[in-house]
């Protein structure tokens, strides 16, 4: 069983796991792209080098390739194409996409020689809120000191995204201001007849133990999976990346392995006896920064005969296993810094470029 999460725009194949006489499994936490032409064919060469491949939607699979959206949900959307008149078609239309291919996109439960614990794979969709982000804010105005736009402007599925009024209400979306559950209750709605349909499997199955649970969504189910907003070069973050209904469906189900993507950091860490992995390519630049070891590695086997294989480093699972968090400390990081005084200085550089060419 390994895992991996694919972004638009990553560019080169996989690293793929030399046929070892087993039954391979491979589980993509989303964001496989936003083109459904390009998602096609990810997912025909998966299937090609995996016995079974199973994918949640993210983000940038619900995103509308059109016109932008200038002022995000309630703006018209010029035509696009088919399966894009919304971001739920869009979302509708990617998950048939997969299931056309042979790709997994509910839950199966994998019977395997007696000697060996079952194991359920089990994805489960999400989409995040502001809420989710419970920690307080860093005091910092990226507007004043780096000249830079809101964030609402700035997020792309705010612009990129469209929904029905009955999924989320136009005032409701398109702003980190917005406290509203209405999207991540939709999307957790769409996994309870599964949750269901398992609960009521679990009793009526004769297994000899328990089987390896390993579920799989996009966003985070749980704030200690990002790191704290200090070590964040865009604070804002943990506004946009995970789901408290999707963290009740998570303890619900109580999986032995849950693999997330969507924050491009990789991470390895328990948390309450749920091992909690994210093994991220990321873009083709963060392939050469945060992602760099996932792209040496290439996927992530998490699980081998039934059993979940020892953790692999990584620098945020590494860092919370010997620290605790601080989300009081406001002391920003030291490439955060380096980050804010480079944008800083290019603006410095811009605004002095525009003056002498206004005295020309």
């Amino acid at each position: 069983l390994v895992s991996a999460e694919t972004v638009p725009g990553d560019a080169g194949p996989l690293t793929y796991r030399p046929d070892q006489g087993v039954f391979q499994v491979l589980v993509v936490a989303g964001d496989v792209a936003s083109d459904l032409g390009r998602a096609r064919e990810a997912f025909e060469e998966l299937v090609l080098h995996y016995d079974a491949v199973f994918v949640v939607a993210g983000n940038h699979d619900c995103w509308i390739r059109g016109p932008l959206l200038p002022g995000g949900a309630g703006q018209e959307l010029a035509a696009g194409s088919p399966g894009e008149q919304d971001s739920v078609a869009k979302l509708d239309a990617f998950m048939d996409c997969a299931r056309s291919c042979g790709v997994h996109t509910e839950p199966v439960l994998f019977e395997t020689p007696q000697a060996q614990r079952n194991v359920l794979i089990f994805p489960l969709l999400s989409w995040y809120h502001a809420s989710f982000d419970q920690d307080p804010d860093l005091p910092l105005d990226d507007q004043a000191e780096l000249q830079v736009p809101d964030f609402d402007r700035r997020w792309g599925d705010f612009r990129r995204c469209i929904w029905p009024e009955s999924v989320c209400p136009a005032e409701e979306w398109g702003s980190i201001r917005s406290d509203s559950l209405s999207l991540s209750e939709w999307f957790a709605a769409q996994n309870e007849p599964f949750l269901d349909a398992w609960a009521t499997t679990r009793r009526t199955l004769d297994l000899d133990a328990e089987p390896v649970v390993v579920s799989l969504s996009h966003f985070l189910p749980l704030p200690e999976l990002c790191p704290e907003k200090r070590f964040l070069k865009v604070h804002q973050l943990p506004k946009v990346i995970g789901s408290n209904p999707l963290a009740r469906q998570v303890r619900q189900l109580r999986p032995h392995i849950h693999v997330f993507g969507h924050t491009h950091i990789p991470y390895d860490f328990d948390i309450g006896g749920v091992r909690y992995v994210q093994w991220c390519l990321g873009t083709v630049r963060e392939q050469g920064l945060q992602c760099s070891g996932v792209r040496a590695h290439g996927p992530l086997v998490i699980a081998e005969g039934g059993l979940d294989l020892p953790h692999i480093p990584t620098k945020y699972g590494d860092y919370y296993r010997q620290h605790s968090r601080d989300p009081e400390c406001t002391e920003l990081a030291p490439w955060v810094k380096t980050y804010r005084e480079d944008l800083r200085e290019r603006r410095r550089k811009l605004d002095a470029l525009l003056r002498k060419n206004d005295k020309k």
